[in-house]
């Protein structure tokens, strides 16, 4: 074989294997992206906040909370009726 065509064919398989290499790190590149659009998706899934009912202590996510605004207070239930159990409460109080 002459050495020009030893050359080329070295120069044939060196571009060969790039292309092979950069192919793999394009794939992995994109499976990382992947993994970190859904951890980012996740942490913005988490926007709502426990609270704790007044009457059975019993913890309830603010948007399904029952809600009662009582002296200038907010207050979050987990039921109507616990809701209802805290105003007998406080009409017997007074």
């Amino acid at each position: 074989m002459h050495p020009i065509k030893l050359v080329l064919i070295a120069i044939l398989i060196y571009i060969g294997y790039r292309l092979l290499i950069s192919q793999f790190r394009n794939k992995s590149d994109k499976n990382d992206s992947k993994v970190e659009n859904q951890k980012d998706d996740q942490a913005t899934d988490i926007i709502d906040t426990l609270e704790e009912d007044p009457v059975c202590h019993s913890l309830v996510p603010r948007a399904q909370a029952v809600r009662l605004h009582h002296d200038n207070k907010l207050l979050y239930f987990c039921s109507d009726k616990c809701c209802r159990k805290f105003l007998d409460q406080q009409g017997e109080q007074s």
